[in-house]
């Protein structure tokens, strides 16, 4: 329910923000641009890149009318840092301790 009321209330204050800015997009242009939208990972020379598509249409001015900036294009991903060692604690033996 609470989700369902939070689509609402965003897709009003989206709908008033392109009233004020005279800017009238279909849903469908919206939903179409948006499925275009992607993002994935490339691996290259041992480096591990972020790559996503441009953002175009309709989609590309909504960002902009509500202020979100996109990351870039292409980015590098840093590689994992390792992981320490778990330092095990040995186990006891014998009878517990009363």
């Amino acid at each position: 329910m609470f989700c369902s009321f939070l689509a609402l209330v965003l897709r009003k204050d989206l709908d008033d923000r392109c009233r004020t800015a005279a800017f009238r997009p279909e849903c469908g242009d919206v939903l179409r641009d948006l499925d275009r939208l992607q993002q994935g990972t490339i691996g290259s020379r041992g480096k591990i890149w972020s790559v996503r598509t441009e953002a175009t249409g309709t989609v590309a001015a909504l960002f902009k009318l509500v202020k979100i900036a996109l990351l870039p294009r292409l980015q590098a991903i840093p590689p994992p840092e390792p992981k320490a060692p778990v330092a095990s604690t040995p186990k006891r033996r014998g009878r517990p301790k009363l």
